[in-house]
Order: structure tokens, then C-alpha cells, then sequence
């Protein structure tokens, strides 16, 4: 299975030293939100029991899909952004019954 977003980033306002706005509302962007997570599930039987191991990549473009920004003019890191979401490989294993 698959699952595929893709979405323009959150809009923010900058402040000042003061916590002050400068500018209009919300008039910066987060870059895209881009996301691909692809799995593969196999099915099989042990010891009369139905077991399903799958295996999937999260984020598999390695996108930066930041979840914070330093709004803060007066900062001399203003407009890095934080909260960076990786690529994940995870194995899942699941039991079924009989």
C-alpha cells in the first residue's frame, strides 16, 4: 500500500525583539508539506496461527517537512526552520488468530 501528500506549508508571521507583528498576517510560508510512505505486507502461517509481517518506509522522498520556524526578526537564525521529519523504515508484526 501506499499513501501520497502533498500540501502548501502553514503560513506564519514575523515578530519583533518585543514580540511585536511586522507585516501583515501570516504573510511567510512553510515550504511544502511532501509525503510518500510505501508498505509491503506479507501474509503467511506458523504453528496454525495466521501472522502478517510488514515492512514500510515513512517520508520515503526525505522531504524537509519542517513542523516549527524561528519567527523572530531579530534573530540572527530568523527563518530556519526546526522539527525536521526524517525517513523511517518500520517493521510491524501482526497476529491474526487461527
Amino acid at each position: 500500500s501506499f499513501y501520497f501528500e502533498w500540501r502548501s506549508g502553514f503560513p506564519y508571521s514575523a515578530f519583533d525583539e518585543e514580540g511585536m507583528q511586522v507585516g501583515e498576517l501570516n504573510n511567510r510560508r512553510m515550504p511544502d508539506f511532501k509525503n510518500l510512505n510505501v508498505r509491503y505486507e506479507r501474509k503467511f502461517s506458523l504453528f496454525g496461527n495466521k501472522i502478517g509481517l510488514r515492512f514500510g518506509i515513512e517520508n520515503a522522498t526525505d522531504s524537509l517537512n519542517p513542523t516549527l520556524v524561528n519567527q523572530n526578526l531579530s534573530s540572527p537564525t530568523f527563518g530556519t526552520y526546526y522539527g525536521r521529519q526524517p525517513r523511517k523504515l518500520s517493521v510491524t508484526l501482526k497476529l491474526y488468530g487461527k
